[in-house]
């Protein structure tokens, strides 16, 4: 059977470029990333019997992004700062929304294909 992993799939990699420069390449989001994401961004908590769910926007960027930028062989940013999640937060606002703005694209080209391939 092909293409059942993520890794598999065709659009897996994505640069990132600005003012015709890449600065990045991000790679799609494992479920291990996802996991991760949901650790590092969401505060769930029983208030009156009811479960409620906090979302810190910001470290769900962050999180986002560190773990799209790293893990994969092909991933990183061309920056001469390690990638880390205060660097990311300290990006200049032009960088840090190119970046997670395709991170979004892929995630979305990843749901058709996958939605696609189950038709």
């Amino acid at each position: 059977m092909k293409n059942c992993f993520i890794d598999d799939q065709p659009d897996f990699y994505k640069e990132v470029i600005v003012d015709g420069e890449k600065i990045a390449t991000v790679h799609a989001l494992t479920k291990n990333d996802q996991s991760a994401i949901e650790k590092a961004s969401y505060r769930r908590r029983v208030v009156k019997g009811s479960m409620e769910i906090d979302i810190n926007s910001h470290a769900l960027l962050v999180t986002r992004m560190y773990r799209s930028l790293i893990g994969e062989k092909d991933s990183g940013w061309e920056f001469e700062k390690d990638i880390t999640e205060d660097n990311i937060g300290k990006l200049k606002d032009k960088y840090f929304y190119a970046i997670n703005d395709t991170i979004l694209e892929l995630i979305d080209q990843n749901t058709i294909t996958e939605e696609i391939s189950k038709n």
